[in-house]
């Protein structure tokens, strides 16, 4: 079977499942502007296995065909698809197929729920293949969409899990948007920042201590959240001290 067949078979598995009251719920929670028929991730993760089993190493042509094909749909849940297929796909994605069909997705769309897996679980995931993305997701910060600002920002997320940040550009990109009080970009520094201080508090320290005097206090609100009582105080002592 090749990758088209699987997805539109996949597509079939999905709107088996659709339901018109959850698609209300989700409407209003997502504020999204796609139409939607309703689903659960859970089975739109299982229609996406059942595709990588169906077809496991797809012609790379095909498959970036396909995906892009079904990312061109108005429908939410088959632009959710293409996101999770692209990551499920991920290791046969190259930092040309990044720059060109990712970077296009993370243009034109819209929210949160799209934008999130696409730089993180699939744009990051590249990048730590392919470093040079990092390089290019400093220079996002100049983009006019919101979400390609905010995919600066999320893409260095499997990095920090994996102990692999590239500090530099992450400090060169969040300096860059510090001044920003777009609720989006405020609430992904915050997110990233406290990512930092689960898996590399050093470095984490030492990237809040540069920001927090310019920082949205959304972002230092996120940043420290879950730390101790303790460690928060002396932060916020050392932030004062040096502004």
């Amino acid at each position: 079977m090749d990758i088209s067949q699987a997805i539109e078979q996949g597509k079939a598995e999905i709107r088996i499942h659709a339901n018109e009251s959850h698609a209300s719920i989700q409407q209003a929670y997502l504020k999204v502007p796609y139409p939607l028929i309703g689903h659960r991730v859970p089975q739109l993760r299982a229609a996406a296995r059942a595709v990588r089993k169906a077809c496991p190493r797809p012609p790379h042509g095909q498959l970036i065909a396909a995906l892009d094909a079904l990312w061109r749909s108005d429908l939410y849940e088959d632009k959710l698809f293409s996101i999770l297929l692209a990551g499920y796909f991920e290791k046969y994605l190259t930092l040309k197929d990044a720059r060109t069909v990712c970077l296009t997705w993370a243009r034109s769309l819209m929210g949160w729920s799209l934008l999130d897996g696409l730089a993180s679980d699939v744009m990051g995931r590249i990048a730590l293949r392919e470093p040079a993305l990092f390089e290019d997701s400093a220079k996002w910060v100049s983009e006019p969409s919101f979400w390609v600002r905010r995919a600066a920002l999320l893409i260095h997320l499997p990095a920090i899990r994996a102990h692999e940040l590239r500090f530099d550009i992450l400090r060169r990109t969040a300096e860059a948007m510090v001044d920003e009080r777009e609720f989006f970009i405020t609430k992904a520094m915050g997110w990233v920042l406290r990512e930092m201080f689960d898996r590399m508090p050093l470095e984490a320290e030492k990237l809040y201590v540069v920001i927090a005097p310019r920082a949205a206090a959304l972002t230092k609100r996120e940043a420290l959240r879950k730390l101790e009582p303790e460690i928060r105080e002396r932060l916020q002592s050392v932030v004062m001290a040096s502004g």
